[in-house]
Formats: C-alpha cells, sequence, structure tokens
C-alpha cells in the first residue's frame, strides 16, 4: 500500500545520511535497529520490512542483526515470531551469498576454457572460502548468545528460588533446537565450536546441543 511504499521512498532518501552514521558512531547497527524498534514499537511488521530493507541496503550488516536478535530486549519477545523470522532471513541471505559464489565457480570449473578473461578462480576460490566462514561464524554467534542468555535465566532462576522450567525457557530451547535441525548441513564445519559451547554452558543445556549433533545432516535447501 501507499504506507509501505512512502516509506521505502523515504528510506531511500536518507541512505546517504545512514551511509554517514556508519563513521560517525562507535555502534552505528545498534543505534539504528534501536530507533527502528522504538519508532515502530507497535508495529512488529514494520519492525521486520524497515530491518529487512536495511540488510539489503547493507546500512546493518548480518552479524550484528544477529547479536541484537539475542539480546535480553527482544529474548522478551522468544514466544512471539517476528525474531526467528528475522534470524532465517539474515541466516538466508548468509547461505544466498554463499550459493551465488559457489554457482560463479562451479560455472568456471565448468567452462573453464572458455572463461572470461580478466576472469580469477584463486579470487572467486577466496571469495567462496570468506563467504563461509561468515556463514559459520553467523551460527557460531547465534548459539554461543543463545547459550549465554539461556544460562543466565537458569541462574537468575537458582538465585530466586524458582523453577526455570517457564513456557519461556520452553519456547526459547524448542526455538534453539529447530533452528539446529534446519541449518544441520551448514553448522556441521561449526561442531568443534558448538561442542566447546555446550561444555561452557549449564548442563541442563547440553542435551540441546547434543540433540543437534546426532541429527543426521541433510541438504539445506536455500530460500
Amino acid at each position: 500500500g501507499q504506507p509501505l511504499s512512502h516509506l521505502l521512498l523515504f528510506l531511500e532518501m536518507y541512505l546517504p545520511a545512514l551511509g554517514k552514521l556508519r563513521v560517525a558512531v562507535a555502534d552505528p547497527a545498534r543505534v539504528v535497529i534501536k530507533a527502528v524498534t522504538a519508532y515502530w514499537h507497535n508495529s512488529i511488521q514494520m519492525v521486520t520490512i524497515v530491518i529487512e530493507r536495511l540488510l539489503t541496503y547493507r546500512v546493518l550488516d548480518l552479524p550484528a542483526l544477529v547479536e541484537w536478535l539475542v539480546t535480553e530486549p527482544v529474548a522478551k519477545d522468544f514466544t512471539k515470531s517476528y525474531p526467528w523470522e528475522l534470524l532465517h532471513h539474515a541466516l538466508g541471505k548468509a547461505m544466498s551469498r554463499v550459493a551465488v559464489v559457489e554457482r560463479d565457480l562451479k560455472a568456471l570449473q565448468e567452462n573453464q576454457t572458455a572463461a572470461p578473461r580478466g576472469v580469477d578462480r584463486a579470487l572467486i576460490e577466496e571469495a567462496l572460502n570468506r563467504t563461509r566462514r561468515d556463514l559459520q561464524a553467523l551460527h557460531i554467534l547465534f548459539f554461543r548468545r543463545m547459550a549465554a542468555l539461556l544460562s543466565a535465566h537458569l541462574v537468575k532462576c537458582e538465585g530466586d528460588h524458582t523453577d526455570y522450567r517457564t513456557p519461556w525457557y520452553f519456547c526459547a530451547t524448542s526455538r534453539l533446537l529447530s533452528v539446529g535441525r534446519r541449518y544441520r548441513e551448514d553448522l556441521q564445519p561449526c561442531l568443534p565450536e558448538l561442542r566447546e559451547i555446550a561444555q561452557q554452558a549449564d548442563p541442563r543445556l547440553r542435551a540441546v546441543f547434543e540433540d543437534i549433533e546426532a541429527i543426521p545432516p541433510f541438504h539445506t535447501p536455500v530460500s
């Protein structure tokens, strides 16, 4: 509708200013996300649309978004769908970047004799390694922050002498397992780091990580 088209035009108009913000502020991503969520606090749909568009414009980067998604203010909304939709959007973008470079490399390998002049296979392979590392780093960031968040919940419940098995806790651990199942194929190179995270986490969380590792890897289609 018109409000959405006006919003997108507004964002495009102020892209230069948002670009300068990245230089002027120490943590621009957090400033932008905080402003977006404060302004549209009554419309999660608008928050999702704006953040996705800011990712497309590269005003926000994927690590900043994933890190924000696993903070206490957002954790309160873990029973809602929007944090997980944004997480899947971020991981999907990272997976798409890997897939694009993989296709470029495959095309070059299949048509090596007819490769365009100036196409450097080493550069494409370097780009592929970089995008794969970026994807793995996102996964590790998410699981590390989730383990810390859930461990903090357990510690607080012990200190308050309350039952930690709240609806929020069951929802968060269920979502954690669901993310592990959905991206199990991409998590394969991250298993050493995930084992380390599990060992450092509260013992009650280790079963979740063990369940994720026990899931057979399968190909995850890029959406």
